[in-house]
Formats: structure tokens, sequence, C-alpha cells
């Protein structure tokens, strides 16, 4: 599903999940690129892979999972340190209805 909402609300992603009840979400969203004068602590390097989350409300088997495939097909990933929750759509789909393992 593709939602709306996610920087005012989550109501999109409350809504879906809660309609759909789906047994997996992967939430889908930016990162900030590493650029001149960015702090390297914030960003993540281009060219490099994608950005794999890491944190409270990441669920631990979907990461691994995500980067044992990364290992195995030998695509380049990199871990963002995530201490709270991401921000994403992934929050509300951890907590809607019964609890949907959030990526």
């Amino acid at each position: 599903m593709a939602s709306t909402q996610e920087e005012e609300t989550l109501g999109g992603a409350f809504t879906s999940g809660f309609e759909l009840r789906p047994s997996l979400a992967i939430a889908v969203d930016v990162t900030f690129a590493a650029s001149p004068g960015s702090p390297s602590h914030k960003t993540f390097p281009l060219g490099k892979g994608p950005t794999l989350g890491w944190g409270p409300n990441i669920h631990p088997g979907l990461y691994k999972a995500f980067e044992e495939i990364a290992k195995r097909m030998e695509i380049p990933y990199v871990m963002e340190p995530i201490p709270g929750h991401s921000g994403t759509d992934a929050i509300a789909l951890q907590v809607v209805a019964e609890g949907i393992p959030p990526w």
C-alpha cells in the first residue's frame, strides 16, 4: 500500500494497517545522504547500497533477513542506528490492532 499523512499523523498507515491486517509490513522511506558540511554521524554515503534501519521499532528478524540477503547477494549496505522510533509508518504499523512486525 501507499499511505498518506506520514509526516503529520501517520493516518494512512494506521487506517490501512488496521483494515488490511498484513502479517508483515516493510516501511520504505528516505534517509539523509552525506554531503559537504553535513555531520557524518547523521548522514550516510551515496553509492554504498541501501541503508537498513536498526532500532526499537525495527523487527530484529526482518533486519537479520535483509542483512543475510544482502550478504548472500553481495549487495553492500549500511546500518543506520535509530535510537527511538523511526519517524516512519513503521511505528504506526507496529502498534496498530494486534501489531504488525515492521521494517
